[in-house]
């Protein structure tokens, strides 16, 4: 079966959640859910604006489902609570608004909107109850991009998408390790790079079998080639009972031009440390 880590957080934070039950870790002799979280942001550079730190708790209702977050630093997690019912999700967010996700009749996300609206997007799925297409629509910009997903051996592992103002294209290409999937944070998660800001386990579709090892988002612009990749690797700690209880992001910038070598433009990491309360 998948393993699901339970936590709902938004950006760059853990998420888990289950269309009926908090989705818990098994082991063996008992059931884990994760009820706090921390995260470092540049741990090699104590002295420098870009380094930060925040941690995290969630709690849970009396049917075991994630009922809110707290954080202590907004940059590093984001508060919110959330309400359910059976044709949409809302997470009320502290600072952000409230980020909805409409739901079909089978129970899966078929739209969602972020920041006020600002960011929208419809989802539609194959036969088989993978994704196959996803529009998004920005405000800021009055452009509509349409992504079209590819699959291989039961994992996602090309988007492609095309804009609407005819500017620019997108290329993400995904890799995965061998090990079953597990939910862990939103960046984990191959719709994350898609401007799905929070996603949610269990309410978009059949996913991918496989752990998320690497990411490679390209953006050219279509007159010049000119563009940027970010490119985004994950390395996983677990304790001796296989729990997931650490994840260090890894993400390099580089600007792309024709005819000269790509330009290292920055790179820097995230580590995360979760805590865990077994029955």
């Amino acid at each position: 079966m998948k393993l699901i880590y339970t936590l709902l957080f938004a950006c760059l934070v853990l998420s888990s959640c289950n269309k009926e039950n908090l989705q818990e870790t098994e082991t063996p002799n008992k059931k884990c859910k994760i009820v706090s979280a921390n995260m470092v942001f540049n741990p090699g550079k104590k002295a420098d604006v870009a380094y930060y730190r925040g941690s995290a708790v969630v709690n849970y209702d009396e049917k075991n489902n994630i009922k809110n977050i707290i954080s202590t630093q907004d940059s590093a997690f984001t508060s919110f609570s959330v309400i359910a019912t059976p044709t949409q999700l809302t997470l009320k967010t502290k600072y952000n608004g409230d980020w909805i996700y409409k739901l079909d009749g089978l129970g899966r996300v078929i739209y969602v909107e972020f920041y006020n609206g600002s960011i929208k997007a419809n989802l539609n799925y194959n036969t088989e109850g993978y994704i196959s297409t996803l529009t998004k629509i920005d405000t800021y910009s009055n452009s509509q991009t349409i992504y079209t997903f590819n699959y291989s051996n039961e994992n996602l592992v090309k988007v492609t998408g095309i804009s609407s103002l005819g500017l620019h294209s997108e290329t993400l290409e995904y890799t995965y390790s061998n090990d079953i999937a597990v939910d862990l944070t939103s960046n984990a998660n191959p719709l994350y790079y898609l401007d799905i800001i929070e996603v949610i386990p269990g309410f978009f579709g059949k996913t991918s079998k496989n752990q998320l090892s690497g990411v490679k988002q390209t953006s050219l612009q279509t007159n010049s080639g000119n563009g940027y990749s970010l490119l985004y690797s994950f390395l996983y700690t677990k304790d001796s009972e296989g729990r997931i209880i650490s994840m260090k992001l890894s993400n390099t910038h580089l600007d792309i031009s024709p005819g000269v070598p790509n330009y290292i433009r920055g790179s820097w990491d995230s580590i995360y440390n979760f805590e865990y309360k077994c029955d």
